[in-house]
């Protein structure tokens, strides 16, 4: 696709300075909406739960769609690099914005991270033998890049320094997707394709300050470089490479996995592009015995590509060096009970919770708190997000299966070559396995299985006004899946997601009373306890935990969202900080729990009632 294909398109109609008019009128939208954004983060941050109030921010919901649509229109009438990035970097931000209004990201990842780091901040050397939940320190480079933040700016804690850390992942990653988007050859293209990706990534993204994040990122970028040619370009992929691997034990496996396909895929191109008896792509899937013989054919996987052969070789044997082969089989053939199979669960995010199932650790049904969000508010949200994902998927399936399907097969002609197929071949195999095998990461394989939906929208190019309309359509619908997640957190009471509040008093424990036997509910992520015991407290531990030790005495920290979750988790426990002895107060409270542990007998009691 030719840099002037754009304007050849669906921008003909424009003349040069009315594309800069409009492209002005669109830049001053665009400062205008940011400093919205800007004032909205002034007056809400941070949330609090139940977070329902910003559910009513009319004027919140009005920014998020008018910049949707705002950003879309200077990415098409600038139609240069730079503000293409700028625009796809800032739809990014609004569409999840939830993530900036709330204290932190609402995952349990986050928790585990904080902890992780902090103890990594405190001592000096620390291995997963001496404490449990170390398992990412075997891939230690996102915890190494956290500590060098925290030194070099002197941040002063861990929570600021994830914020930072998770702010450089996020640029990272937009840059990444752009540029791996670019090569459709314009601008505006690389905007829609980046776009395209970062919704259909919204509800699996592992959107945290985490390895896997910093694992999907690289990924991203070694993508970016497998066609380039030359010594620098093999030191720049090799580096990458083993960023990857110290990054994430599953993801590396993609890439060599992926160029294992290339040499297959560009000799069978060329094999048909100078057969005569085959002149469209049409014909080829006419015949697929002719089809599978080629592609089973020795000649087809030896005639082209030894050096990428190499390649693959190196790479594989660099992630073995790292990853034995015993821990590799133990990895892939884990039955992630947890998890479940992606494509079970592909929805899962905006399916609405069944309130006929227990707690993981057992004890009463969970119960939504419908009197925080009506159902039809939820049922809206789900549908609606349904709605998004499905059609954007479909059509970007679409547009790159068929239209192209009627083209006439030349050996000049390389431009299947560059749509990937090899990534898209390798993103399905991996996909394949996730699903018929239950994926210990769930959902979360979806990320990278979703990889090539980024050049998808390359099939759409003799139709691409249509196809321009469809997904610009669909991008304004986007925003019911910020408002989904938003609905999904103050129906579960908060679930995993980390209150200031909470956090602050938590913080509060971990240095003034740092033994290994308090309580600190509700969920904090702060590290409580010597260095071997240290943990995230969280009330479910004592809940779902039967071999726990339930401490006498120690303080609890106490707030609305601890009341609601038990609420939430089917706990008849009224509690109150009445007749305490109140250490710490700043919207969540520090007690000291003197009384022998009756809130613990409440919930003891209320687990072993007969359901």
């Amino acid at each position: 696709m030719s840099q002037s294909s754009h304007t050849d398109g669906i921008g003909s109609r424009f003349s040069v300075a009315d594309r800069n008019r409009l492209s002005k009128v669109a830049a001053l939208a665009l400062c205008l909406q940011i400093v919205g954004l800007a004032l909205i983060y002034y007056h809400r941050y941070p949330l609090s739960f139940p977070a329902t109030g910003i559910l009513q921010a009319q004027g919140y919901w009005a920014l998020v769609v008018v910049s949707v649509f705002t950003t879309t229109a200077f990415a098409y009438f600038t139609n240069a690099p730079l503000w293409s990035f700028a625009s796809a970097l800032l739809f990014y931000v609004m569409l999840y914005s939830n993530n900036l209004l709330f204290y932190s990201i609402p995952s349990g990842d986050t928790s585990g991270e904080i902890v992780d780091l902090t103890l990594l901040s405190r001592f000096t050397t620390l291995s997963a033998a001496r404490a449990e939940g170390f398992g990412y320190l075997s891939y230690p480079l996102n915890h190494i890049f956290a500590l060098l933040l925290n030194r070099v700016y002197d941040i002063g804690g861990i929570i600021p320094t994830m914020d930072l850390g998770y702010a450089i992942y996020t640029l990272t990653l937009v840059i990444a997707v752009w540029l791996f988007a670019f090569r459709l050859g314009d601008s505006f293209s690389a905007y829609i394709a980046s776009v395209a990706y970062l919704i259909l990534a919204k509800p699996v993204l592992n959107n945290q300050f985490v390895p896997q994040f910093l694992a999907l990122i690289s990924l991203f970028f070694l993508f970016n470089v497998v066609e380039k040619r030359g010594l620098q370009w093999r030191a720049v992929e090799l580096a990458l490479f083993v960023a990857l691997v110290f990054s994430h034990p599953v993801f590396p496996v993609l890439y060599p996995l992926a160029l294992l396909f290339r040499p297959v895929v560009s000799s069978l191109i060329r094999s048909y592009a100078t057969d005569e008896s085959f002149s469209t792509a049409a014909d080829v899937f006419r015949h697929p015995l002719v089809l599978a013989r080629r592609t089973l054919s020795l000649e087809t996987w030896t005639s082209h590509g030894s050096s990428t052969y190499v390649r693959a070789v190196v790479f594989f044997s660099i992630y073995f060096v790292q990853n034995p082969p015993r821990s590799v089989v133990d990895l892939v053939s884990s039955p992630g009970e947890a998890a479940g199979s992606p494509i079970v669960s592909l929805l899962s995010p905006f399916l609405p919770i069944s309130t006929e199932s227990a707690p993981s650790g057992g004890g009463p049904e969970e119960a939504l708190l419908y009197d925080l969000v009506p159902r039809s508010l939820d049922l809206f949200v789900n549908q609606g997000s349904k709605f998004v994902l499905l059609a954007l998927f479909g059509l970007l399936s679409v547009s790159f299966l068929l239209s192209h399907i009627g083209d006439p097969l030349d050996e000049h002609r390389t431009g299947v070559l560059d749509y990937q197929v090899e990534i898209i071949f390798a993103c399905f195999v991996f996909f394949l396995y996730s699903t018929m095998i239950s994926s210990m990461y769930g959902t979360r394989v979806l990320q990278v299985a979703f990889l090539p939906t980024a050049v998808f929208f390359v099939g759409a190019v003799k139709f691409k006004r249509v196809f321009v309309v469809l997904i610009v359509v669909l991008a304004l619908c986007s925003p019911v899946l910020t408002a989904n997640f938003y609905v999904n957190n103050a129906l579960t009471a908060g679930g995993d997601s980390i209150g200031y509040h909470e956090t602050q008093a938590g913080e509060l424990v971990g240095d003034q009373y740092p033994r290994h036997d308090v309580v600190v509910p509700p969920h904090t992520p702060y590290p409580v306890g010597p260095m071997n015991q240290s943990r995230q407290m969280d009330i479910r531990y004592f809940v779902f935990n039967s071999e726990a030790r339930v401490p006498d005495s120690g303080p609890v920290i106490y707030s609305t969202r601890l009341t609601e979750y038990l609420r939430y988790l089917g706990y008849d426990c009224q509690l109150s900080t009445a007749n305490r002895s109140v250490v710490y107060d700043n919207g969540a409270e520090v007690i000291w729990r003197p009384d022998g542990g009756s809130m613990l007998e409440c919930l003891r009691a209320t687990e072993n009632e007969p359901q």
